[in-house]
């Protein structure tokens, strides 16, 4: 049989009766007014989705179905402050925990409480904060109290962190700021993020500093006690990854099912293939129950800058699969991407968007429960004279996460195989980073 016919064979095989299982993203809300923030899974693939208009200083609670179809929503008005969400958490009983601020112009209290079946916010409590702070982190902890971190930007060393441990009438019973423990080592440079995460018991807390360090990079850690006390003190923990490349601006959760520490940043390269600039490629780190390192694992490899999710960049699956969500920046074209991976960092596959109109930024990752995710984005069109501003949620089905023998077991297809018209060559399209193909002479 001639070379031909066997290609015929095998396109036949990839395409007849189905479709290249490559499921796009879809976006299934958009608002030129409302900020999409905060996303939590419901149950039977429903979700909240809160969202802010800062110019009616609203704040918007939305409960969704992955189609997009709004089955109740809630508007809170103006109240004098501006309320927003950083973060929402579901206690073992099904409640919504919402951690937020209440901005008042001048001032800002930070506050907590529970969002109620008629998708109100009743605030159970507050304190006041300091509004000069940015990307802050907040966890709840095993014992029910809740923590957050956020840090001061400033030059150079004056750049400072803050820690604060807080129950669920608004109480603090624990603050730290960490300003004295940087600036008094003259040799680090540039504070240039922090990542930070409780230990299963929420009894400890693992609080890591990257610093720029006398011309290379280095991520130093403290064990800290419930009370915030340094009770240990780890140099260079990442001391292990290949040279000149670092995880600036991490974001750090803990796995619900091994408990061990997975850490998303932006590893720096060194520049490569004629580049000039250094090169940022989204990568996931896992430590073990200490901090130490215990390996790493990429997202998506591309020549441009690679970044993290603004707010929560990795997620779960109930078999617990990790989802991190990044986006590549390349000049004024912002993309996102979605890599699902085993408890072992094994990438299982990962799906792309790009969108020819609007520069897409994700902001939030929420994998529901039926196996897909919800993404909320913030982002304008690409016309940098026709600027309108785009924000959005995508919703990624399951079947664009299955493997080659789930998406068999599905009756799907993964690949697409195609001649080249003008020569004996054949290409395969795939979606998945592993795959065997087998050609058979028939």
């Amino acid at each position: 049989m001639k070379k031909r016919n066997i290609l015929a064979i095998l396109v036949a095989s990839f395409i007849s009766g189905s479709l290249w299982a490559q499921t796009e993203p879809v976006e299934i809300a958009q608002s030129s007014e409302y900020y999409y923030r905060c996303l939590e899974a419901l149950p039977n693939g429903e979700f909240l989705a809160c969202s802010n208009n800062w110019d009616t200083r609203t704040f918007r609670i939305q409960r969704m179905n992955g189609d997009g179809e709004v089955l109740q929503e809630t508007v809170h008005p103006d109240y004098g402050y501006q309320l927003y969400c950083e973060e929402i958490f579901q206690d073992g009983e099904g409640n919504n925990w919402m951690i937020g601020g209440k901005d008042y112009g001048d001032s800002l209290r930070i506050c907590v409480g529970l969002i109620g079946d008629d998708l109100f916010f009743n605030e159970t409590g507050s304190f006041p904060f300091e509004k000069d702070y940015v990307l802050p982190l907040v966890y709840r902890n095993a014992d029910g109290t809740f923590i957050m971190s956020c840090y001061k930007e400033h030059y150079r060393a004056s750049q400072y962190v803050r820690i604060v441990r807080f129950d669920d009438k608004g109480t603090v019973l624990a603050d730290r700021s960490f300003v004295d423990d940087m600036s008094a080592n003259p040799q680090y440079g540039a504070l240039l993020n922090y990542t930070f995460v409780p230990d299963a018991n929420g009894e400890k807390f693992y609080f890591a500093f990257p610093y720029y360090y006398t011309k290379d990079m280095r991520v130093d850690c403290f064990e800290l006690d419930k009370d915030l006390n340094s009770t240990l003190f780890r140099e260079d923990v990442f001391r292990d990854l290949p040279q000149h490349s670092f995880p600036m601006i991490p974001y750090t959760v803990r796995h619900p099912q091994t408990g061990e520490v997975l850490v998303m940043g932006e590893l720096s390269l060194a520049p490569f293939n004629g580049q000039t600039e250094v090169v940022q490629d989204a990568m996931i780190a896992k430590l073990d129950s200490e901090f130490r390192y215990q390996g790493m694992a990429w997202g998506k490899t591309t020549q441009t800058h690679d970044q993290r999710s603004l707010s929560r960049a990795i997620d779960f699956g109930q078999d617990g699969s990790i989802y991190m969500c990044a986006y590549m920046d390349n000049l004024a074209i912002s993309d996102f991407c979605v890599s699902r991976f085993d408890a072992n960092l094994h990438k299982l596959d990962e799906v792309f968007y790009h969108s020819p109109l609007y520069s897409t930024i994700p902001f939030y990752i929420c994998v529901l429960t039926d196996g897909s995710c919800v993404i909320s984005t913030n982002g304008s069109t690409r016309n940098p004279d026709e600027h309108v501003t785009a924000n959005a949620i995508f919703h990624i089905p399951a079947e664009a996460f299955l493997s080659v023998e789930e998406a068999h077991a599905n009756g799907l297809k993964v690949a697409i195989a195609y001649p080249n018209p003008g020569g004996n060559e054949m290409h395969i399209r795939t979606t998945v980073e592993n795959a065997t193909v087998e050609v058979y002479d028939m």
